[in-house]
């Protein structure tokens, strides 16, 4: 059982009347806008955008379960145990130019955003290294205040799911608690922007301790198995969650072939 660190700390969600909501996010989005104001004139910081950009594609953690992947909640254990015990993905996900270039531009925006909350002192680091034995991850925060033991998680998103946004959603809570926990962070700031309108959308929450105990007996029992594999000699693994190869899940997954073999 992994501790609570965060008992007492409740959702910072937005309530009452809507300009009671937008006084709550004055201060953020005031922050943001003073930062324009002296620097939006100035070409280095989509220069700057450029390089961080540059720079993280080049950055690599290696294997494990990434955060983004596991925080949906509906995972297959026998695809974790493959990514746990080093299996060779038979193929990688393959996307449109459209898709990309898509991919690309909320890439840009979030790097933009990290960049002017580094500069503006917000946050202390950004695409922080997250490696846990315990949990299995092996990941990257978007940027944390040691400070105030604060993990910062950015999501760009439509105009439309922006609008509907009146919560932080339950998956991006659980994948910033991933990075979180590992780093003795003991609460989320999760900033969302339209990357329509770059308006802005923020809450301060917790860690969900609830599924980071349920991920940790998970990745227990992996490991458990992974031990009794090696001292048998024979193979077992978790319980198919696919009924056939035609299923969707089996379709994306990079380890069909060999599940389906087994």
């Amino acid at each position: 059982m992994i501790d609570d660190p965060m008992q007492a700390v409740v959702y910072d969600l937005p309530s009452g009347t809507r300009d009671e909501y937008k006084d709550r996010l004055r201060d953020f989005k005031g922050m943001i806008d003073q930062y324009l104001d002296g620097q939006i004139r100035s070409k280095h910081i989509a220069l700057a955008a450029f390089e961080l950009a540059f720079w993280q594609f080049k950055r690599s953690y290696g294997g494990g379960f990434h955060p983004s992947e596991v925080s949906k909640g509906d995972y297959c254990k026998r695809k974790l145990y493959f990514e746990y015990v080093g299996t060779e993905p038979e193929k990688s996900r393959s996307f449109s130019q459209q898709t990309m270039r898509i991919f690309n531009l909320g890439t840009m925006v979030h790097l933009y955003m990290q960049y002017v909350l580094l500069k503006e002192k917000v946050i202390t680091d950004f695409e922080v290294p997250v490696v846990s034995k315990t949990l299995g991850i092996n990941g990257s925060a978007d940027g944390e205040n040691t400070a105030e033991e604060i993990t910062f998680e950015i999501k760009t998103m439509s105009s439309f799911i922006f609008a509907k946004l009146v919560e932080p959603v339950k998956e991006h809570v659980r994948q910033a608690t991933m990075y979180a926990y590992p780093r003795g962070m003991k609460r989320i700031r999760l900033i969302y922007v339209n990357k329509d309108s770059l308006e802005l959308k923020t809450f301060l929450v917790p860690l969900d301790m609830d599924f980071l105990n349920q991920f940790a007996e998970v990745v227990f029992e992996l490991k458990t198995l992974k031990k009794e594999n090696e001292k048998s000699g024979v193979e077992t693994l978790p319980e198919k969650r696919c009924k056939n190869r035609m299923d969707n899940r089996a379709l994306e997954c990079p380890f069909a072939n060999k599940c389906f073999e087994a």
